[in-house]
């Protein structure tokens, strides 16, 4: 799901939000990770893989 933290602070602040971009993954609805600033697609992959398989 894509927030626009401008346009809805709440969810924002609820998950800590407080740079962007900001990407928060979620897993049974707690943060499981959360890659904040512009990084490289090989970071991406590697950090949704890790959580894929967990």
């Amino acid at each position: 799901m894509k927030v626009n933290v401008d346009e809805n602070g709440a969810s924002g602040s609820r998950l800590n939000v407080r740079a962007i971009p900001n990407l928060v993954l979620l897993e049974g609805g707690r943060v499981a990770e959360q890659i904040v600033g512009a990084v490289p697609k090989a970071r991406l992959v590697q950090v949704i893989d890790r959580l894929l398989k967990a």
